[in-house]
């Protein structure tokens, strides 16, 4: 039999603060060094000292622009690896095609610089390793 696990968070909220509106499809959200880093479906944004401002968030840093505004596969959930650098995957558009956009590899950032661009090649970034 195996044991079963329960894992139980509890948090008390004072407010909820809205950062940011108007975004399109805003999914990944990492905090890394005081900046807050939103992924939306075609650009990665960094707010500044973002604890000191939550009441009245600065206006992004758009770190790029450039990913497809697609949005069938393009839900950006971005992570902070263990290098400290910002993960960033990138999915085509379509179940089955072949693109030759560049922007549909995966990226990784530093300090919000893009690092580089191709790391894999898969079913997904195929046409981009070729």
């Amino acid at each position: 039999m195996r044991p079963r696990i329960r894992v139980v968070v509890v948090a008390l909220v004072a407010a909820v603060l809205t950062m940011a509106q108007g975004l399109h499809m805003p999914n990944g959200v990492v905090f890394h060094d005081g900046a807050l880093y939103v992924a939306e479906v075609n650009r990665i944004l960094r707010y500044d000292n973002i604890e000191a401002h939550l009441t009245d968030p600065p206006p992004p840093v758009v770190l790029t622009d450039t990913y497809p505004r697609d949005t069938h596969h393009g839900w950006k959930f971005i992570r902070l690896g263990p290098d400290g650098l910002l993960y960033v995957p990138v999915g085509a558009p379509c179940n089955i095609c072949q693109r030759p956009d560049p922007t549909l590899t995966p990226a990784r950032y530093m300090n919000g610089r893009m690092v580089d661009k191709i790391m894999t090649c898969g079913i997904l970034a195929e046409r981009a390793c070729m």
